[in-house]
C-alpha cells in the first residue's frame, strides 16, 4: 500500500491522503509552497517546496512578504481584539490575525464566498463583505452587466373626426320661423370587401386597422418572442450536463463504497482548463453564463480537492450554483 502523508494549514493538520491527491493540492493552488507536510512513517515537518515529490508541482503565486507572513502566523496564532475565525472544509480555523488574512487573500487562498468571523460570538460574513479582503481578492473582478434597452414606446395618433356644423335657416322679418329639426347622419356602413381580389396587402391597408393596427401587432410579435427566446445555447447545455454528470458520477462513486476518486479529479480538472478560457470570454452581457463562470473558476476546484470520500459543504455548495446556472440559462 502506498505511504500516505499529512498536511498543515491554519494550525490544523489534515490527513492521512495518498501522495497524488496531495500533488493535485498543490498543483491547484490548496496547498502552496510555505505549507509543511509530512510522511505517515516520519513526525517532521517540513514545507512542500523541500519535498522532492512536490518540488515540481507550482506553488500559488503571491508576494515574498505574503507568504512569509503566513507561514508564521500558522505557527503562532494571533491573540487579543484581532482574533478572526475562517471555515475550512466544516470546520472553525482560528484564531487568525487580519494580515494573514490580507495574505491569504492576495495568495488566492481565500474566496469571494468563504466565511469569516471576528471573535468566537461573532456573525459569519462573506469575505466579498470585507472591503479590504475584496479589495485584493485575485481575479474575482465583478463582469458589469449591461441592461437591455426597454422596446419603444409608440404612440398612436387619435383619428381626428370633423363635425359638420349645423345648418342655420335664414330668418325672415315679421315671420316666425319653425323649430329646426336636428340632422342625423345614417350610420357609416361596416367595412366589407367586395369580392375576393380585395383581400390583398393594400386592401388591408385601406382596412379598420390600417398600418397603425399593423405596427401593434409588429410590436407584440417582437416581445412575445424577445421574453421567450432561448437564453443557453447548446454549447451551454452540454456544459451543464458534463458538470452535473461529473457530480452524479462522485455520488455513484461514493455509493458503491469506492475510496478511489483520482479519476473524477483528473475528470474534473479537465472540465476546468476547457471551460475556463471561453467563459471569461462569452459571460460578459449573460447573467447565466457568468454564474456558470463562477461554478467552473471557485466552486469546482473547491469540489475536486476536498474530500471526496464523504458529502461536504463544497459539494452542496457547488450543486446549488449549478442550478441557479441552469435557472439563469433557461435548461431544463
Amino acid at each position: 500500500m502506498a505511504e500516505q502523508w499529512f498536511y498543515r494549514m491554519f494550525g490544523q493538520d489534515f490527513g492521512p491522503i495518498p501522495l497524488s491527491e496531495l500533488q493535485d493540492l498543490v498543483r491547484a493552488g490548496s496547498v502552496s509552497s510555505t505549507d509543511e507536510v509530512r510522511a505517515e512513517s516520519s513526525t517532521k515537518w517540513v514545507s512542500v517546496g523541500t519535498v522532492r515529490e512536490l518540488g515540481a508541482a507550482p506553488a500559488a503565486s503571491s508576494k515574498t512578504a505574503s507568504a512569509t507572513a503566513v507561514a508564521d502566523v500558522e505557527h503562532h496564532p494571533s491573540q487579543g481584539n484581532d482574533d478572526w475565525y475562517c471555515k475550512f472544509k466544516g470546520r472553525d480555523v482560528g484564531p487568525i490575525g487580519f494580515q494573514v488574512l490580507l495574505a491569504l487573500a492576495e495568495q488566492g487562498r481565500l474566496f469571494s464566498d468563504d466565511e469569516l468571523k471576528l471573535g468566537t460570538g461573532g456573525k459569519w460574513r462573506r469575505v466579498a463583505s470585507i472591503g479590504r479582503l475584496a479589495s485584493v481578492l485575485p481575479n474575482q473582478e465583478v463582469v458589469p452587466i449591461v441592461p437591455v434597452p426597454a422596446a419603444p414606446t409608440i404612440e398612436i395618433p387619435k383619428p381626428v373626426v370633423a363635425v359638420p356644423p349645423a345648418s342655420v335657416a335664414p330668418v325672415t322679418p315679421g315671420v316666425t320661423s319653425l323649430p329646426q329639426r336636428p340632422m342625423v347622419y345614417p350610420p357609416r356602413p361596416a367595412y366589407r370587401p367586395s369580392s375576393s381580389s380585395d383581400w390583398s396587402f393594400s386592401g388591408i391597408l385601406k382596412g379598420p386597422f390600417g398600418i397603425t393596427g399593423i405596427a401593434i401587432v409588429c410590436v407584440a410579435m417582437l416581445f412575445a418572442g424577445w421574453k421567450y427566446w432561448p437564453k443557453g445555447n447548446a454549447v451551454d447545455v452540454q456544459r451543464y450536463n458534463s458538470l452535473k454528470l461529473l457530480l452524479d458520477d462522485i455520488r455513484a462513486n461514493r455509493e458503491a463504497k469506492s475510496t478511489d476518486f483520482q479519476s473524477l479529479k483528473k475528470r474534473g480538472n479537465k472540465l476546468h482548463q476547457e471551460y475556463l478560457p471561453t467563459l471569461r470570454i462569452e459571460a460578459v452581457q449573460n447573467p447565466g453564463k457568468q454564474k456558470l463562470l463562477e461554478v467552473v473558476r471557485d466552486h469546482l476546484p473547491r469540489l475536486i480537492g476536498s474530500d471526496l470520500t464523504k458529502e461536504n459543504w463544497y459539494e452542496q455548495n457547488y450543486e446549488a450554483n449549478l442550478k441557479e446556472a441552469a435557472a439563469l440559462l433557461d435548461i431544463k
